[in-house]
C-alpha cells in the first residue's frame, strides 16, 4: 500500500449482524483452514479467546489489499503456520508450547503486517488495530465516507507487546511463559512462504 489516500465506503453492521458468525461461516467454506482451526482448538481449547478477539476487534469489514477482507488473510496465515508446526516433516509434531506460540505469534505478525493502516472518519477521527474499540464499534460511531492511510507501526516491539496482550488470556501466557516460548511470540514468525 502506497502513502496514497484511498477512499472507500464501508457497510454499517446491524446490531443483528454478527463479524464472527460471517467469518466462522467463512472459513468453514476452506475445509483445510478450517480444520486446522478445530485442531487448534481441539489441541488448545483458550485459543479461541484469541481467534474471537481478533475477529471481533478487526471484524470482516476491512479489505486493505485484496478483494477479501484481511482478517481471512491474517487467520489463515497464522492457521497455516499452526499447521506447519503439526505436520512437522509428516507425521512429527514439533513440542506444544512451540506450536502454540508459533500459532499465537503468526496471528500478531501477520495482523500487524496486513493493518499498518489508519482509517479515519470524515471528521478526522482515527481508528488503528490499536484502538480501544472494536473497528465496527467504531465505525457505528462514525459512518459514512472513509479514508484509509498508510501507517507504519512506529515500535514494532511495542505494537507485538500490545496484540499479545490484547488477543491473549492470563493463562495464555503463562502457559507461554512455563513452555518458555513467550520471547518467541515477541519475536514473530517469519511469515514468508
Amino acid at each position: 500500500m502506497t502513502e496514497k489516500m484511498k477512499k472507500f465506503k464501508l457497510e454499517v453492521v446491524s446490531p443483528t449482524e454478527n463479524a464472527f458468525s460471517r467469518v466462522l461461516d467463512e472459513l468453514k467454506k476452506r475445509p483445510e483452514t478450517y480444520e486446522t482451526l478445530c485442531l487448534l482448538q481441539f489441541d488448545w481449547p483458550f485459543t479461541k479467546y484469541a481467534v474471537d478477539t481478533i475477529i471481533m476487534h478487526i471484524s470482516d469489514k476491512i479489505k486493505t489489499t485484496d478483494d477479501e477482507p484481511d482478517i481471512y488473510k491474517i487467520l489463515e496465515g497464522a492457521l497455516e503456520k499452526y499447521a506447519d508446526t503439526v505436520y512437522f516433516k509428516g507425521e512429527e509434531k514439533l513440542p506444544d508450547g512451540l506450536r502454540l506460540a508459533t500459532f499465537i505469534g503468526a496471528l500478531i505478525t501477520y495482523a500487524l503486517q496486513r493493518l499498518e493502516i489508519e482509517i479515519q472518519g470524515k471528521d478526522g477521527s482515527p481508528w488503528t488495530i490499536f484502538s480501544d474499540e472494536s473497528f465496527s464499534e467504531w465505525q457505528r460511531r462514525y459512518p459514512g465516507q472513509f479514508s484509509i492511510v498508510y501507517k507504519p507501526h512506529q515500535n514494532l516491539l511495542a505494537a507485538k507487546e500490545l496484540l499479545y496482550k490484547r488477543i491473549t488470556t492470563d493463562r495464555m501466557r503463562q502457559v507461554l511463559k512455563d513452555y518458555d516460548y513467550e520471547q518467541t511470540v515477541l519475536a514473530g514468525v517469519d511469515t514468508n512462504p
